[in-house]
């Protein structure tokens, strides 16, 4: 069995036709930091991922809250009406 992995967009194929698994992206970092046990290393993949669950239910609140009609996390961000009516007026470019 062979376990491959690269940053390097050009290298990936090469190491999906030769490797029975891949490392893709963030997967070989966190993967080295498991292998080393180097407490930096692993406290930074788990900042990482308890930012990006954060994220996650920031975009699932604010989705089900504007599906409900309720514009808070819209209004926070500066989106009114004036970005409303100038986005519909603006001619699609595609």
């Amino acid at each position: 069995m062979q376990i491959g992995g690269t940053n390097n967009t050009h290298q990936m194929p090469f190491m999906v036709a030769t490797c029975d698994y891949m490392l893709l992206a963030e997967e070989l970092f966190a993967a080295g930091a498991v292998i080393s046990q180097d407490p930096d290393m692993l406290g930074s993949i788990k900042g990482e991922d308890m930012i990006k669950i954060l994220l996650m239910a920031i975009i699932g609140i604010g989705f089900l809250l504007g599906a409900a009609g309720i514009t808070v996390i819209a209004d926070l961000l500066g989106y009114d009406e004036k970005c409303h009516k100038y986005l519909e007026e603006k001619p699609s470019t595609l």
